[in-house]
C-alpha cells in the first residue's frame, strides 16, 4: 500500500465566508476540493459553536468563486 500524503489550500467556504482549508480527495480526478469539517463563527447553542453545512462536502472553481459542486 502506498503513503499518500494531501496537499491542503486556503480557500473562502462558499456556506460561511471563512477562509478555511481544503484538499484533493484521494483517488479524486482533481476537478474539486474537500472542504475540511469546521465550524461557523459563534452561534447561540452547542457551546457557541455551529457546523458549517459545507463541512466535509466537494467545491469547485466557477469564474473564479469556489462553489458546491453538486
Amino acid at each position: 500500500m502506498s503513503n499518500f500524503t494531501r496537499t491542503y489550500e486556503r480557500v473562502t467556504c462558499p456556506g460561511c465566508h471563512r477562509e478555511i482549508s481544503a484538499y484533493i480527495p484521494h483517488f479524486g480526478d482533481g476537478s474539486g476540493l474537500r472542504v475540511v469539517e469546521h465550524n461557523t463563527v459563534k452561534g447561540p447553542r452547542l457551546g457557541g459553536r455551529v457546523k458549517c453545512g459545507l463541512s466535509g462536502r466537494i467545491i469547485v472553481r466557477d469564474k473564479g468563486k469556489w462553489r458546491l459542486d453538486f
